[in-house]
């Protein structure tokens, strides 16, 4: 009966061995999976950041282009003023050359 009960004893200790060993690798899978999620949260929100920098980089593009645009608009609208003044300037010239 002695024997019987050591025997019981040790099979409980070797029972709750492995329930420890059972709960530690369960605890450091929990542990993995929380710092999986929040690699994965971190990376969410770069990807976030770096999709809002492109899309201020695209807009700041944008602008630029279009008052680039505006600016040639303006120095050919100033140019052809210009040409046109030289023009009259030369007619004024002929006449006086004529004269």
């Amino acid at each position: 009966q002695r024997k019987k009960a050591e025997e019981e004893k040790m099979i409980a200790e070797k029972a709750k061995e492995i329930a420890e060993k059972f709960a530690k690798q369960a605890e450091e899978a929990r542990k993995e999976a929380q710092e999986t999620a929040k690699k994965e949260a971190e990376a969410r929100k770069e990807a976030q950041e770096t999709a809002k920098k492109e899309a201020e980089a695209r807009e700041k593009a944008e602008k630029t282009k279009s008052e680039v645009e505006k600016k040639m608009l303006t120095l050919e609208e100033e140019n052809k003023r210009m040409l046109f003044e030289l023009q009259e300037l030369r007619n004024l010239a002929k006449k006086e050359i004529e004269l």
